[in-house]
């Protein structure tokens, strides 16, 4: 188990011990609550005052060194190999009064929900396929996003309009169009997760110096050129998915004339006839045949002029041969399409962290909505995760119990905390369970005289 002297090892530079001691008592009341989890609750099962949460809630607090540090203690292991995941999670909110509620897409209620969003980036082990979650960042939607937002949707329905109208829209660029000058991506996810993996990156080279990263995996929605010159930045190859109706192209494999831009895009890349030279695998499976290729290409409206590996596989069932599509790409051109398949489905681990934060650390019922009591109640839900699997490497082997979960280990802290409250009991008042008749019948077994 987490020990205060544990603590100590690895936060001790960063807090004092005071705190550090806070720190142990609000881990302990996380594990011990069994009922929903809010501030009020949970100062129910510590030593501490509600009016103390609250105060301990209204600190600045770096969490992302707080986790780093945990990880490198206690979870770290220099020969294993690990990559980075992202992804965001939406949680409805209720009122109006909420820090960042604003309408987010939420893939639970499949459509967009009045809520708060956090973008949070993990390290998976790959050996072990279990997601260590560093960082997490408040999406937040400033006045200019939500104004670009407005002006897209008035943009896209004067558009639909015209299409009603039969007005179609002359094609190539009107006359007297100048270049736009490139800008950073303005989005309110891309900013949270700039911020945030620019300083899990940082802190994490620096405390777990032995590491090495060589992937971020993300979902379709980040696999952009934005998020890719980031990973760059960190010397990381990218891996994401397509769409299926992706426009992919070969490199151009003819001779280039004198005059002119040499060319870089070759034929288009035809998913329902691909070449058998790319053909990797084929698997049946029952009533599906699944045909897996590999190749390099260029993905002309979201990447430009960056080659990339790409994995496309074709799903077949052949009772009626209908053809499913999935492509995966990474901008790693060397590594193989197994592995990168591979990695891409680790990125579903950090899901089960949202899962655990959501269903038993308090993600989906925090009452806070200030800003720094939000946020600093979402980070303990997100350390929380982090130091239950500490938690549970301990019990899994003193109990020798390798299926031992969260819900059993929060058990194992109720019946600690029953115990110490039983313990208080009798030491003020230890004839309310002394039993006479009990007593009288207890021979001390090193008596002198007794035969």
């Amino acid at each position: 188990m987490l020990t205060l002297l544990e603590l100590t090892a690895c936060l001790g530079h960063l807090y004092p011990a005071s705190k550090i001691l806070q720190f142990l008592d609000i881990f302990d009341s996380f594990f011990e609550s069994t009922i929903t989890t809010t501030t009020r609750s949970l100062a129910r099962y510590s030593h501490q005052s509600l009016r103390s949460w609250f105060r301990f809630l209204r600190n600045s607090y770096d969490w992302i060194a707080i986790r780093v540090h945990i990880f490198g203690r206690f979870c770290f292991d220099p020969e294993r190999v690990y990559i980075y995941v992202a992804d965001e999670t939406v949680e409805g909110k209720s009122g109006k009064s909420s820090h960042g509620l604003a309408k987010f897409y939420s893939s639970t209620a499949v459509k967009a929900i009045n809520g708060v969003c956090f973008f949070a980036l993990s390290l998976v082990d790959v050996k072990s396929k279990t997601s260590f979650l560093l960082g997490v960042q408040q999406v937040i939607y400033t006045a200019a996003d939500k104004l670009r937002i407005a002006e897209s949707k008035a943009k896209k329905a004067n558009q639909n309009q015209a299409k009603k109208e039969g007005f179609i829209s002359p094609k190539g660029r009107k006359k007297g169009t100048k270049n736009k000058v490139k800008t950073e991506n303005p989005t309110a996810s891309f900013r949270a997760f700039k911020s945030m993996f620019n300083r899990v990156t940082d802190s994490i080279t620096n405390i777990c110096s032995k590491i090495a990263i060589s992937y971020l995996v993300v979902d379709t929605a980040y696999g952009t050129l934005a998020y890719q010159e980031l990973a760059d930045a960190k010397k990381l190859h990218i891996i994401s998915k397509f769409k299926s109706v992706a426009s992919l192209y070969f490199p151009f494999e003819g001779e280039n004339s004198a005059k002119g831009r040499p060319c870089i895009y070759g034929k288009k890349v035809n998913t329902g006839l691909l070449p058998h030279s790319c053909l990797k695998q084929v698997k049946i499976d029952n009533d599906y045949k699944t045909e897996t290729y590999q190749l390099q290409a260029y993905a002309k409206n979201t990447f430009c002029q960056k080659l990339l590996n790409i994995i496309i596989q074709r799903k077949t069932r052949i009772s009626d041969e209908k053809v499913a599509i999935n492509i995966w790409f990474s901008t790693d051109l060397n590594l193989d399409f197994q592995t990168l398949l591979d990695y891409y489905s680790l990125r579903f681990q950090i899901e089960f962290d949202f899962r655990d934060a959501k269903q038993h650390f308090g993600l989906s019922d925090f009452k806070n909505y200030k800003q720094e009591n939000l946020t600093n109640f979402v980070n303990l839900s997100f350390t929380m995760c982090l130091i239950a699997k500490v938690q549970l490497v301990h019990y899994r082997k003193i109990l020798n119990a390798p299926k031992l979960g969260i819900i059993d280990l929060k058990l194992i802290y109720k019946a600690r905390f029953t115990a110490k409250n039983i313990f208080k009991l009798v030491r003020k008042n230890p004839t309310t369970i002394f039993n006479e008749q009990f007593c009288e019948q207890f021979l001390p077994q090193d008596l002198i005289n007794v035969a």
